[in-house]
């Protein structure tokens, strides 16, 4: 956990690049970079790499693996993970802002309002999830009771822009990881949505079971 905590913070320091994909809770080299660009200053301030393909499948190989186990875990579970990275996040809140406003041009205030949408998003959802009963079904003489059951999806795949990519991450992240389902993300490029996976605290739960980023190809 020390070891992984103090990457993170050499990473959230000086980073301005990727020079991997980071897929299943471990970094993958591919062929291309993108670059990224400020729009407001038409600067290039970082790069990533460009996934494929094959990085796709290794994704969705490690998505499905991760589903397993944590669909199987109860709400409660689920939240205590989710309110980790919550203080994860808040505790480098201002490394996050100060990337997110180099990478799309962003003023402060809106940054912080992105910021602050993604933190919201994940613990409204932890509570929604908390009251979702299900349905008791009458059958037509009434003879019978029939009941609904919720359960997770699997694997989503998540497609995040790149103006508003926390504020986009929450809408998605938030709900599902709060019902048991395991996101694939699929970004247009942004440093932002492949440094966010990196404050999963290991010790609450795997890298791989929380968000599985890449970049795909056009």
């Amino acid at each position: 956990q020390n070891s992984c905590r103090a990457s993170i913070q050499t990473i959230i320091m000086s980073v301005t690049s990727f020079g991997a994909v980071f897929v299943d809770g471990d970094w993958h080299r591919s062929d291309s970079v993108i670059d990224v660009v400020n729009p407001a200053t038409s600067t290039t301030c970082g790069m990533i790499d460009r996934a494929g393909s094959t990085e796709a499948e290794r994704a969705l190989t490690a998505a499905k693996n991760a589903g397993k186990q944590w669909e199987s875990s109860e709400i409660a579970g689920r939240e205590k993970a989710i309110q980790s990275y919550i203080r994860s996040l808040l505790e480098n809140k201002g490394r996050i802002v100060d990337l997110l406003i180099e990478e799309t041009g962003k003023v402060t205030s809106n940054a912080e309002y992105d910021f602050n949408m993604l933190i919201d998003c994940l613990q409204y959802h932890v509570e929604e999830a908390k009251r979702s009963y299900g349905a008791v079904i009458p059958s037509p003489d009434g003879s019978t009771l029939s009941y609904s059951r919720n359960v997770p999806v699997g694997v989503v795949v998540a497609v995040l822009t790149w103006n508003f990519p926390l504020l986009n991450l929450g809408y998605k992240l938030g709900p599902i990881l709060a019902t048991g389902s395991v996101l694939q993300q699929c970004s247009t490029g942004s440093l932002m949505l492949l440094l966010l996976p990196l404050f999963v605290a290991r010790d609450v739960l795997c890298m791989r079971l929380i968000v599985l980023p890449h970049t795909l190809s056009s």
